[in-house]
């Protein structure tokens, strides 16, 4: 069972709409084929064009809105990601959202311990620090009080993506492709 994203892009809302269109036609059908309603033919076939026509219009509407118009379902933490996201130009909020989310479930406060074995027998300790779970010690230059705030790391996480070309630092980076 796959579990549910908290992040939805404009496409998965659209087919939600089609699919929740789709089965009150279905719902529609089976009462008037087992005659729970006694409605002639005509009256049938006028209310499924109908219902058609009002997908056709729920579709455009949820195409032609700008994203702004979804704001509402977002969280505290996700408003703070795509304001800093806007100012930068950064358009591909659905990957920042997935990276916070698989990273850390949105927790700004996140703390990731690290233990790697090197070949002379010492052992090097990093943390992942933050909402995207920023290495300190493969991005020393980023201040743990950064990492911790929503907006700096956000910035940052957006000049990581921008410097290497994509989320590979990140290990959950394939399940947010």
């Amino acid at each position: 069972m796959t579990k549910r994203k908290p992040y939805l892009t404009k496409a998965i809302k659209i087919n939600r709409a089609k699919n929740f269109t789709f089965l009150f036609t279905l719902l529609f059908a089976f009462v008037v084929v087992y005659g729970y309603w006694n409605i002639n033919e005509s009256k049938i076939s006028s209310n499924l064009n109908e219902i058609k026509q009002n997908e056709l219009i729920l579709v455009s509407m949820l195409k032609n809105s700008s994203e702004d118009q979804f704001c509402v379902q977002m969280t505290p933490e996700q408003l703070l990601i795509k304001e800093v996201a806007d100012l930068k130009g950064y358009k591909d909020l659905e990957l920042l959202f997935c990276l916070a989310y698989e990273e850390s479930k949105y927790d700004q406060f996140a703390v990731g311990v690290n233990i790697h074995y090197q070949s002379d027998g010492s052992v090097l300790t990093t943390e992942d620090l933050g909402i995207f779970q920023i290495n300190n010690y493969w991005h020393s230059e980023i201040s743990s009080e950064c990492t911790f705030d929503i907006k700096c790391s956000t910035n940052e996480t957006i000049n990581i993506l921008r410097q290497d070309g994509g989320c590979k630092q990140w290990s959950t980076c394939e399940k947010c492709k």
